[in-house]
């Protein structure tokens, strides 16, 4: 896992410690290698990458369980599940579905998932959400059940899993008042300096974007396009400034605002979309004039 320091590009490593914290690993200069017997007693975890034998991976764990010294915990990295042995070690083993590649293994360092929505709003009953799940079969071809490249390395916000040690380093920003729009988007791009961000497609869900306690729709409006402009000011983009700049005012404010003036242009009841396209040229207005914020809809 990495974090970085005050300059961008410089990254310290880090690892988790037994309780769950992260803490710096030593430099080498400074650290000595222990001798034999101060390790007597210390904490022993072993990771091992398998691929396509089961059997001798089911010899290899009997070897580790018969020695004197049991380690803490055994964790197994194959790339299917038909590469896991037959024989159940239950919480003994933990057993991880990964990429192909010893190296990228070897390194179990997800620290952020969200999972696969079957429906996402539009509607969904809780009724409907439960039969969804109760009726849902995963393929039988289980590759690619973890990406995180493209447009799969972004969290989403109603369905989202963080690993609880990171947080004490990269929080959810509170510059992000009220509805905090794409509060998921900008805590992703942060983490992914720490280890893999991604989707999992066998963590299913149902989103059913429930539509009370909603802020006003002007605010929405505002931070639809207020919220995007801080994150590319402040860097948590992953595109370079230029790009980044031609993205926002084309995908971000460009299709946000012919979406909304449609809607209005159309008479659409579903929402109050005057009030949000009313939001939505205020945020233009205060780019504009350099005072935008997301802050800015506690005053609106």
């Amino acid at each position: 896992m990495y974090t970085a320091d005050s300059s961008r590009n410089s990254l310290k490593p880090f690892k988790e410690n037994g309780v769950g914290q992260i803490r710096p690993l030593v430099e080498r200069t400074s650290d000595s290698i222990p001798a034999a017997p101060d390790w007597v007693g210390r904490a022993i975890s072993i990771v091992i990458i398998s691929s396509g034998r089961p059997e001798v991976l089911n010899e290899t764990l009997e070897s580790i369980f018969r020695q004197s010294q049991q380690p803490q915990q055994v964790i197994v990295v194959v790339p299917t599940l038909a590469d896991v042995p037959r024989k159940e070690w239950g919480k003994s083993v933990q057993f991880i579905v990964g990429p192909h590649g010893g190296c990228v293994r070897r390194n179990p360092t997800t620290i952020a998932i969200s999972g696969h929505l079957l429906a996402d709003g539009n509607g969904v009953t809780r009724a409907e959400a439960r039969r969804l799940l109760a009726h849902h079969t995963h393929p039988e071809n289980l590759n690619g059940l973890f990406r995180c490249k493209g447009k799969f390395h972004s969290l989403h916000g109603c369905n989202m899993v963080v690993r609880r040690s990171i947080l004490d380093y990269e929080k959810f920003d509170e510059n992000l008042p009220l509805y905090s729009f794409a509060e998921d988007y900008d805590l992703s791009m942060r983490l992914e300096r720490y280890g893999n961000v991604g989707k999992f497609a066998l963590c299913i869900g149902v989103h059913l974007a429930s539509p009370g306690g909603r802020v006003p729709e002007v605010l929405r409006g505002y931070s639809f396009v207020a919220n995007p402009w801080y994150f590319l000011k402040k860097g948590t983009v992953p595109l370079p400034p230029f790009l980044a700049r031609v993205r926002f005012w084309l995908a971000v404010f460009g299709r946000t605002f012919l979406f909304t003036l449609w809607k209005v242009l159309i008479r659409d009841r579903s929402v109050d979309w005057a009030g949000r396209l009313r939001g939505i040229l205020l945020a233009f207005q205060d780019i504009l004039l350099g005072r935008s914020h997301p802050r800015r809809i506690l005053e609106l």
